[in-house]
């Protein structure tokens, strides 16, 4: 913690540090910021903004306090940052989820309850430091999966930013996790690595074919494209382009991109075509879909092709029509790593590169012509 010196001042107006005597930043004394401000009755306030170490800067303390002052000379209210707790962004989000009919958060909320809010409900927001959410993270993960509490911290940033936007709390984000942060989230190994043989993928749509005719338009159509179950359920009859073979949709990034389609494709698809700009795959009331229908996931169980498998990354879900469309195209060895990448869309090589195991064993040797370019060099 910082020391009992006065505040010195920094070069911006309002903006001050005191240094720690216990915590080093690149081998000097890492600096708390605050700032000064005055109330629309002129009266003085400190705003602790937070540690260098944790991304703040002096820059960043000053566009705080130019924030602050703007909303004192608008006469809008300003949260009392050192009492706002970590409950009290809680509170507010879920008030906020309520009111905007987003259901999904009451169960991030039960899960928080259970294993986050009790060690840090009560905790004003400027006490939350990444020492300590790095501390809490390893003794959740003794009891929790890596996903789990990715999860669960996940759940009360979002809260937090929600706070910081609604203009409820004017400070850092503690749960932030980027690159300029201290705190970093565990890394959870989740990939799906499970993916259908020929026979269990033509079973499985045959089912469906008979008790769910979107169900089975969605999945083929996963497995013959590569597309994503969110990018399907924004599928209107626009997005069909029959005559140059290409499925129009917006990307999980939401930026435009498009999939070659074969025309039996489209033909499937007519089925669903209703009205200009009419989801292909709405809910019963015309809305967008936000999940899969549990009439997969049960029909996978009566199937028993979950059966015994309690690795999630081995277990069937919607998700495994596409990752099957790469492994099937990796299997093949008519489609190279760089070809595949285009094909399922990956930003970066790297994402492809958990499918060259699957590329033939001849196509496999050649992959390691550069690494042994690499072995040779080091040891001339």
């Amino acid at each position: 913690m910082a020391n009992n010196s006065r505040h010195i001042k920094t070069k911006h107006k309002g903006v001050f540090y005191r240094e720690s005597v216990s915590r080093t930043l690149r081998g000097k004394p890492d600096r708390c910021y605050s700032i000064w401000y005055q109330d629309a009755q002129g009266k003085g306030h400190w705003k602790r903004i937070g540690w260098a170490s944790e991304g703040v800067t002096p820059e960043s303390a000053l566009l705080e306090r130019m924030e602050i002052c703007r909303d004192v000379g608008r006469g809008l209210p300003i949260a009392d940052a050192e009492s706002f707790t970590v409950g009290d962004a809680v509170e507010h989000y879920m008030r906020m989820a309520k009111a905007e009919k987003k259901t999904s958060a009451d169960k991030a909320r039960a899960h928080y309850d259970k294993h986050l809010g009790p060690l840090l409900h009560a905790l004003p927001l400027v006490a939350v430091t990444s020492t300590m959410l790095t501390e809490i993270t390893g003794r959740l993960l003794d009891h929790l999966s890596e996903q789990s509490v990715v999860h669960l911290v996940a759940f009360a940033r979002r809260a937090v930013y929600r706070a910081i936007r609604d203009q409820r709390y004017r400070g850092t984000n503690p749960f932030s996790s980027r690159r300029e942060s201290a705190y970093r989230m565990p890394a959870v190994d989740s990939a799906r690595e499970r993916f259908f043989t020929p026979e269990e993928a033509t079973t499985l749509l045959a089912t469906l074919q008979r008790s769910s005719r979107p169900l089975y338009a969605m999945s083929l159509l996963s497995l013959r494209t590569g597309l994503r179950v969110t990018e399907i359920f924004g599928l209107t009859g626009q997005s069909l382009s029959p005559a140059t073979g290409f499925i129009n949709f917006t990307d999980k990034q939401h930026k435009r991109a498009r999939v070659h389609a074969d025309g039996d494709i489209f033909e499937m698809l007519a089925e669903f075509v209703g009205a200009p700009g009419e989801l292909l795959f709405p809910t019963a009331d015309g809305r967008r879909q936000r999940r899969v229908s549990s009439t997969f996931s049960r029909t996978v169980e009566r199937l028993g092709l979950n059966a015994g498998i309690t690795d999630d990354r081995q277990r069937i879900t919607f998700h495994t029509w596409r990752h099957t469309f790469a492994s099937w195209l990796a299997q093949s060895g008519q489609v190279t790593l760089q070809e595949l990448m285009g094909l399922m869309r990956h930003k970066t090589l790297s994402m492809t590169l958990r499918y060259a195991h699957l590329i033939p064993s001849q196509q496999r040797e050649k992959l390691s012509i550069v690494g042994q370019a690499l072995a040779n060099a080091s040891n001339n």
